[in-house]
């Protein structure tokens, strides 16, 4: 991240330490009221804070702002038949509140300026004008920040007001000279103070005598770890971990399965590779057709290999326990069909059991002609009926 910010400036300019000048690029726009007979115009300018200079507590800064193709009323009709260039020069004293944040630094401003327009009429002049404003600066490197701010413009000429809105990006650059005595004495502070890794921080405090340059770090030497997962900011892929989450060394958390579910959230931490899973890290559901002839509770070759397959899903997924309901058709008595449903829930049960799923896992339920899905009216409709369900239970 240093080398990034290096790239951007003039050569020699970044190094830690205060600056004497601040080069701020801005692009942004100019909302003149009503009565100026003006459109809101787009801006662009420069400024240049002179950090060396302090007046009453305000830090000079000289600014300018120009706007290109300014459609305005030139006869006073209402209809727009002007175009013009404008340009604003400013001198204004800036406070910035340096004590905020490390990272954020508000500031106020007040002071002077001149609007040029190149093309005036008599609804149109070019005039002094008096402004104040806020803004704030952001360090998005270590010595560079981004800068937004809101101006509001009087013009001494008619009154008339402007508001401003702008951003940029302030780039610091001539290193504040020293007091004379304060280089004499130079060599002898250098000698006693060894920094090995550049960070800042004395060898004999620092903690972490070995940070790669430009890591930002605290008062031990060390880079910051904003989770506290043990991977410093400027490596950790992961930024935001959960408080006591395993990560790995890249500062993600392990999914030790490689499911996509991470560890933390991982209900099912051993699912086999390749099977799709849920939000929880377990396979998803399978469901089993197995349908009866009527008054019988005997499974057919063709609901055994239908059964094969959700004996594997269960060997597999070894965090899901099965209740397995058998149902019946409305023929016969309810009673009847009520013993028969048990039996057929029992039946595929057995076969489960016979095909290696442990007896534990399984439990059965019968709910007889009470829960049909089909109508009972017809013979389709009751061979529908005649059937088992499975519900699948994931452990605590």
């Amino acid at each position: 991240m240093r080398k990034l910010s290096m790239s951007l400036l003039l050569a020699g300019a970044l190094f830690a330490g205060d600056y004497s000048y601040e080069l701020t690029p801005m692009l942004g726009g100019v909302k003149p009221e009503g009565n100026l007979n003006i459109d809101d115009q787009f801006s662009y300018g420069l400024r240049f804070q002179m950090n060396d200079f302090k007046l009453l507590g305000l830090v000079p800064e000289l600014s300018f702002d120009r706007t290109t193709d300014t459609d305005y009323d030139s006869r006073g009709y209402g209809i727009r038949n002007g175009d013009t260039v404008i340009n604003r020069y400013g001198f204004n004293g800036i406070h910035d509140f340096t004590d905020f944040s490390d990272k954020l630094t508000p500031y106020v401003l007040v002071g002077l300026g001149y609007e040029d327009v190149e093309d005036e009429s008599n609804k149109l002049d070019s005039s002094m004008y008096g402004n104040y404003g806020a803004g704030v600066k952001w360090k998005v490197f270590k010595d560079i920040a981004l800068r937004a701010e809101v101006k509001h413009l009087i013009r001494t000429d008619d009154g008339g007001n402007e508001l401003y809105y702008g951003v940029g990006l302030s780039i610091p650059f001539g290193e504040k000279a020293q007091p004379t005595q304060e280089k004499e004495e130079a060599p002898v502070v250098a000698a006693a103070f060894a920094d090995s890794d550049n960070d800042g921080i004395e060898d004999s405090k620092d903690r972490c005598p070995t940070t790669p340059a430009g890591v930002e770090v605290n008062s031990d030497g060390c880079a910051f770890d904003d989770d506290n997962d043990g991977v410093a900011n400027y490596k950790d892929k992961c930024p935001t971990s959960p408080e006591g989450a395993i990560v790995n060394e890249d500062g993600c958390e392990v999914d030790t399965d490689g499911d996509g579910v991470v560890d933390s959230l991982d209900k099912c931490p051993n699912t086999v590779s390749g099977v799709e899973v849920d939000k929880n890290g377990c396979a998803k559901s399978i469901d089993i057709a197995v349908n009866f002839d009527t008054n019988s509770a005997k499974i057919s070759d063709e609901d055994s290999a239908e059964l094969k397959d959700f004996t594997e899903f269960m060997q597999e997924n070894p965090a899901y326990d099965v209740e397995i309901v058998g149902h019946t058709d409305s023929d016969g008595a309810k009673a009847y069909n009520q013993t028969l449903s048990e039996k057929r829930a029992k039946s595929v049960k057995n076969r489960l059991v016979e095909n290696g799923v442990e007896d534990s896992r399984i439990t059965t339920a019968g709910k007889g002609e009470n829960e049909p899905i089909a109508t009972n009216k017809t013979a389709a409709g009751k061979a529908k009926n005649r059937r088992i369900e499975e519900k699948l239970i994931l452990r605590d």
